[in-house]
Formats: C-alpha cells, sequence, structure tokens
C-alpha cells in the first residue's frame, strides 16, 4: 500500500467499511497523492486518496475520498494550526456535532435512495474518518462539485444558491434545539450540549499564544496601507484621522465575533470565503446545489455572521446595494421553509426582524473580516505557495507583518487593489468617519 505515513492499513479498511456499511470485502489497496497546485487553504496539506477494494466474488470497485492533514513540512505552520486548535475544531465538528445537527431533521425527500442519501449529507461532505491530524471526506468531485474561485465574484444565481445552503444548515441548529427540549422537558442550547468546540482561538487577543497573531499582524498591516488609498491620499488631515481610529475599528472583531447575548445563535461556519464553497450545476451551467468544507472556524453566533460574511467576501459593494435585501429574503426563506418542514414556526424562533436587525449590526464584522481576509485569500497563488514554504517568510506575514506583500499587491495586482481598496474604503466610510 502507498499512503505516505498518512493511512494505516487498519484505517483504510475502517474507511471502507464506514463508506460500504459492511466489512465482506477483502483486501484494499490505497494510493494517496497530494493535491496539486497552488495551495488551496492556508491551515492544511491536501490529498486525493484512491481505495481499490477487491469484495469475495472477485469483482474489484474502486473509491474515491479527499483528505486534510496538519500541515507536514513547516514546523512554525504545524505550531500555528496546532495553536488555532483548526483542526480539533474540525475533527469534533465532524465526528460531534454533524452528528447531532442531522439527528433530529425531518430526511429530504428519496433519502433512501443512493442520490437522496448523498443528498441527506447536505452542508458538509461525508465524513469516513477523523484523527487530531486528518479528516478523511467524500470526494465531492466525483458529483461535479467544484471549488468556487476566489479571485471572481458571484452574481445573483449563485448567491442564491449558495444563501439557501446557509440557511438549511442553520436551521438545523435550531430543529436540534428546539427538539432536544421537547425530549429532556428544558431549555437546550448546542454550545452547551457541545462546549468546549465553540471558543474563539483566532481572533481573541485574550490567549497567549500564536493563535492571535493572525489578527494583531492583519490589523497592524492594514496602516501602511491608508497612504495609498486613492479616495484619501491626498487629504492629509483625513488621512491622519484615519491612522489614528482604524486599529482601533477593526479590533471591534473581538466583540462582534462573540455569541450573541441579544440575537439568536446558530452553528456558524466562520469561515465562507469562495474556497470553502463548493457548487454543483446543471447542464445549462447553472448552479444548483452548494456545500461547504473546512469547518475550522465553526462558531455560535447569529445566522448573520456567515450571511453578512459571505456576501461581504464574495461579492462587491455595488452588488450588494442593490441585491442585498433580496438576497437577505432568499435566505430567510429557505431558512423558515426547513423549519416549518421540522414543525417548527420560525417567526417565534428567529423572526424576519429579527434576523433583518442583526444582518444591519453585523455588517460591520463583515467588512472588518473582508478587510483581514483579503489581505491574504486574493493574494496570486504562487506569492502564498512562497511564503509557506519560507519559514521565516511565513512566521512574519502570518504572526508580526505582512504589509510589505500587501503594498506590492495593492500597486501591480488590480484583482487585489480593487477588493482591498473597497473593503477598507467601507469600513472607513461607514465605521471610522460617519460612526454614529
Amino acid at each position: 500500500m502507498s499512503s505516505p505515513g498518512i493511512l494505516s492499513n487498519e484505517e483504510c479498511r475502517s474507511i471502507i467499511q464506514a463508506c460500504l456499511k459492511t466489512d465482506d470485502f477483502n483486501n484494499v489497496t490505497a494510493e494517496v497523492k497530494p493535491l496539486g497546485g497552488t495551495p488551496a487553504g492556508f491551515m492544511s496539506d491536501h490529498f486525493k486518496i484512491r481505495l481499490r477494494v477487491d469484495f469475495p466474488d472477485n469483482t474489484v470497485q474502486e473509491f474515491k475520498f479527499f483528505a486534510k492533514t496538519i500541515p507536514r513540512n513547516n514546523p512554525l505552520h504545524v505550531a500555528y494550526v496546532e495553536a488555532s486548535c483548526a483542526y480539533f475544531k474540525e475533527t469534533y465538528f465532524y465526528s460531534k456535532v454533524l452528528t447531532g445537527l442531522r439527528r433530529y431533521r425531518v430526511k429530504d425527500e428519496g433519502a433512501e435512495s443512493e442520490e437522496g442519501s448523498f443528498k441527506n449529507h447536505r452542508w458538509a461532505p461525508q465524513c469516513f474518518l477523523t484523527r487530531p491530524d486528518i479528516v478523511v471526506l467524500q470526494d465531492l468531485s466525483v458529483y461535479n462539485f467544484n471549488v468556487c474561485s476566489n479571485r471572481e465574484l458571484m452574481d445573483f444565481k449563485h448567491c442564491e444558491v449558495v444563501l439557501r445552503e446557509i440557511a438549511n444548515f442553520h436551521a438545523a441548529t435550531v430543529i436540534l434545539e428546539e427538539k432536544q427540549a421537547l425530549i429532556s422537558n428544558k431549555h437546550c442550547k448546542i454550545n452547551e450540549i457541545y462546549p468546549i468546540v465553540f471558543d474563539e482561538s483566532i481572533i481573541s487577543s485574550l490567549s497567549d499564544d500564536d493563535s492571535k497573531g493572525w489578527f494583531k499582524a492583519g490589523v497592524r498591516s492594514v496602516l501602511p496601507l491608508v497612504d495609498l488609498l486613492p479616495k484619501y491620499k491626498d487629504n492629509h488631515e483625513v488621512r491622519d484621522l484615519i491612522r489614528n481610529k482604524i486599529s482601533e475599528a477593526c479590533e471591534r472583531l473581538e466583540i462582534l465575533v462573540g455569541t450573541s447575548k441579544k440575537y439568536r445563535n446558530v452553528v456558524c461556519h466562520g469561515d465562507l470565503w469562495a474556497n470553502n464553497i463548493l457548487l454543483q450545476y446543471n447542464e445549462e451551467g447553472e448552479p444548483q446545489e452548494a456545500r461547504f468544507v473546512d469547518f475550522q472556524l465553526v462558531r455560535y453566533t447569529p445566522p448573520a455572521h456567515d450571511v453578512m460574511c459571505f456576501l461581504h467576501l464574495t461579492t462587491d459593494r455595488a452588488f450588494r446595494d442593490v441585491h442585498s435585501d433580496k438576497l437577505l429574503s432568499v435566505y430567510y426563506g429557505a431558512f423558515s421553509t426547513e423549519l416549518h418542514r421540522n414543525g417548527l414556526d420560525p417567526e417565534t424562533l428567529l423572526s424576519w426582524a429579527e434576523f433583518k436587525e442583526s444582518c444591519i449590526y453585523l455588517r460591520e464584522l463583515a467588512v472588518i473580516t473582508a478587510l483581514l481576509y483579503f489581505q491574504m485569500t486574493l493574494m496570486k497563488g504562487e506569492i502564498i505557495a512562497s511564503i509557506i514554504s519560507d519559514p521565516e517568510a511565513f512566521d512574519r506575514f502570518m504572526l508580526v507583518d505582512r504589509s510589505v506583500e500587501m503594498c506590492a499587491g495593492f500597486q501591480t495586482d488590480q484583482v487585489y487593489r480593487d477588493r482591498l481598496n473597497e473593503a477598507m474604503e467601507e469600513l472607513i466610510d461607514v465605521y471610522i468617519l460617519n460612526r454614529k
């Protein structure tokens, strides 16, 4: 078996047993290959796995899987990922939380068929194995799902499909909490059922470890960009005001990112940028299904957290000005439908008015998130690959200061400049210069 230190023979058999729900097979041989191309994310190494299974009737069948492991080549990268608790969160999500979220849902129509069974694993790919350092998942490319391009904006149809699936995902928390409360005859919150997985480990500066460095480096690295902003670079008085206020504005993310005491909370993905969204298209080339991957930053927060961050990370401000109201209606309509399908009343559990109000409140979180994410996610792949491959550069870029690369990208890469500039302008215009 060729699986360079990733899977044992016993684990390969366990994966097939979980996939087939039987142990009636003979030998399993494996082929494990790194996923080629530029890095798809910052927290993992990715692999394609083919398992060849011999059955007692002398037939042979091949199964495809996708695996994520802790980065293996850069000790500083490993230390950062471990400090962030990313792998603990994801393995715990797949092994515990996801099972709970699916427990009480009414099954999707046709769930007994092969296709229906696949659809009943909506939101996320099926998971077949977890270890503290690895997750083995259903390979969604087999079903013609493809990762979205992080440097291209989504149109209305793409947003519509994604938001409906976000709504179904969020509704599962409400279904679990309400039905569990009926069974136990007491109030139920999912962060009390699974109390350790929802602690904030990336944004908070209260923990004294490397995980906080990403956030602090992002805030620090914004300052040199102020001098490059076309709208403000010639207005020295305003520019000085922005420099004095922008760090304080960004640091409000620590307040906004937590579990709300005012609005209803659900399990949120917490990281819905384009590379964590896979889409399936119909014969006409239109998106029809969405799935989410990389549950390494799951949080217990208002649904507006995922909704607003998704829109700010995948569309531009002009698009949102025109379409936001309708897209929020799309989300809430799907959310309501899923609750009604499961015998619950959405207006009493999360009303349309409360949802809209929370979206207005958490727009600020989305604006700051976009500004911090775009610093890295919109950089060209070859630049990120060179940083990841150099331990010293990685340490500086992730945990200390990334302004050199950001300023270079701002001056030479139009996609990077346009979207980072827009994110900064929105933060400055709405939450610094005109804050009420």
